[in-house]
């Protein structure tokens, strides 16, 4: 009679976890893990994924159940390749199923060996585990070591007992920094740019990659970073470039952000100040363009002064203008079908209307007023700058647009008696008894057979100087007995 007893071989690791050291990217630890064979047979071992038999054999189940849905959601496919001639369905089920029955064997044949992206575990020295960082922050794995001569769990085998191991590190990204936490940039011009140099600095062992994240101002500025993002190496500085301009005034503060690409690890720094506006001045407080005649155009100037250490740029609008073209005598007098004043005329020009003062320095301004509109009134020529419409400069502009008074002597030309279509001459003195300069027009008469007078003139209109007349022979032709009489018509 023969009789045995089996009992669990003495198997032991010497630590139940191995914590690392933080560990830059890329970059590998090591430490060393023993397993102590305290029993007298050779056992062979290995690193496992799951706790016990019993897991692994659920898990086998589970991507069993997977790859039989799959397999059954692929053999219906074969009514789309039967529409596109493209496999038959006999021929398409034995292909799936063929595929299935890989994949199972595949599957049964799995041992689920311990593997894992950051921890690498090496037995063919039955000691130690490597760990190599490939992301950033705290990294765990557990590991079971199954040793043949250990009890077994599953009925009619070997007790496997499988001792845990616990592994544990840090990934640590590269150390960046900024040479600033806060820029005070004190008063800036409005809309100006102004440029600052940020450094960034590795003090870490691995290179990383600083890159500017953009994001909203509060503000309202504009925030440029150049270049967009920087490589260092250990021990390496480089500059960014920082612009800012606002076209908004007064104080404000601004979060500027970069990440390090390879941790995400954000830095941030803040600037700080207050937008302040250069002023231009006008060498004049007000244009008075006085009284002016209808078409006719007065000009004066009046100089922009920058007393400021930077450029401004500006844009000239007059308050409460029209927007129609307004009409000339010129072009009254050349056209040969007289228009009609506007109803809405634009009746300032202001040349240049934008431009740049430079600092230091003065522009001339050269404001036209085309009278269009009978009336007494004031407006504002108002300076904007940098299309900004904060603290904009106001000019008042004083006018008045006025009809030149002007009259025809003889009012009236009497002729006692006349043959008829026999012509007689006679002559009109059209004056201006105002201050203004005027033009004149008068009306040429409209003949037909019902005319009983007939004139014709020498001059039918013309460009008359403040206190100036002007003489017009007429010529009169009546067309039947009588008493007759007709009227000139004039415009002015």
């Amino acid at each position: 009679m023969l009789r045995s007893s089996a009992i669990n071989c003495t198997i032991r690791i010497d630590r139940r976890s191995i914590r690392m050291e933080d560990t830059y990217l890329g970059l590998s630890r090591s430490k060393v893990l023993t397993i102590h064979n305290r029993s007298d047979y050779v056992v062979k071992f290995q690193w496992m994924r799951f706790k016990d038999n019993d897991t692994d054999v659920q898990h086998k189940e589970e991507y069993k159940k997977i790859f039989e849905l799959v397999h059954r959601v692929e053999v219906v496919r074969h009514i789309n390749l039967v529409h596109y001639d493209i496999c038959l369905p006999d021929i398409h089920e034995l292909v799936c199923q063929r595929i299935y029955t890989d994949e199972i064997a595949l599957l049964m044949n799995e041992d689920f060996r311990y593997n894992h992206t950051s921890f690498l575990l090496i037995p063919e020295n039955l000691q130690g585990n490597l760990t190599k960082s490939m992301e950033v922050g705290e990294i765990s794995s557990v590991a079971y070591l199954e040793v043949m001569g250990r009890e077994d769990r599953i009925p009619l085998r070997l007790l496997i007992l499988r001792p845990v191991g616990s592994l544990h590190g840090t990934g640590k990204g590269p150390v960046l920094h900024l040479n600033v936490i806060t820029i005070d940039l004190s008063n800036i011009f409005l809309c100006s740019v102004h440029n600052y140099e940020i450094v960034a600095a590795n003090r870490g062992h691995i290179c990383g990659t600083l890159i500017y994240k953009e994001r909203p101002t509060d503000f309202g500025g504009t925030i440029n970073i150049t270049p967009n993002a920087r490589i260092l190496k250990p021990d390496e500085y480089k500059s960014f470039n920082l612009s800012f301009s606002s076209n908004r005034k007064g104080d404000f503060v601004e979060r500027i952000d970069f990440v390090i690409k390879e941790s995400l690890e954000v830095l941030s720094l803040h600037i700080k100040g207050c937008v302040i506006c250069p002023t231009l001045h006008f060498d004049k407080h007000t244009l008075d363009f006085e009284e002016t005649g209808l078409g006719f155009i007065k000009k004066q100037e009046v100089s922009l002064h920058n007393l400021s250490l930077v450029p401004v740029t500006f844009g000239v609008t007059i308050m409460e203008d029209g927007d129609q073209i307004p009409l000339t005598y010129e072009e009254f007098a050349t056209s040969k079908v007289k228009p009609s004043f506007p109803t809405n005329p634009r009746e300032f020009t202001v040349i240049p209307q934008k431009g740049v003062v430079q600092a230091h320095s003065s522009l001339k301004l050269k404001v036209s007023y085309i009278a269009n509109v009978v009336r007494t009134g004031r407006t504002n020529m108002r300076v904007d700058m940098w299309d900004s419409d904060s603290n904009p400069i106001i000019l008042p502009l004083s006018f008045c647009g006025a009809i030149p008074s002007l009259s025809i002597k003889p009012t009236e030309i009497n002729i006692r008696f006349s043959f008829i279509n026999f012509p007689y001459s006679r002559s009109i003195n059209v004056e201006n008894d105002s201050n203004l300069d005027g033009y004149f027009y008068i009306v040429p008469q409209t003949i037909s057979e019902n005319t009983l007078i007939v004139y014709s003139l020498s001059s039918y209109q013309g460009f008359l100087k403040a206190r100036q007349s002007k003489t017009i022979d007429i010529t009169i032709i009546t067309k039947n007995l009588g008493r007759q009489t007709t009227t000139l018509k004039y415009n002015n």
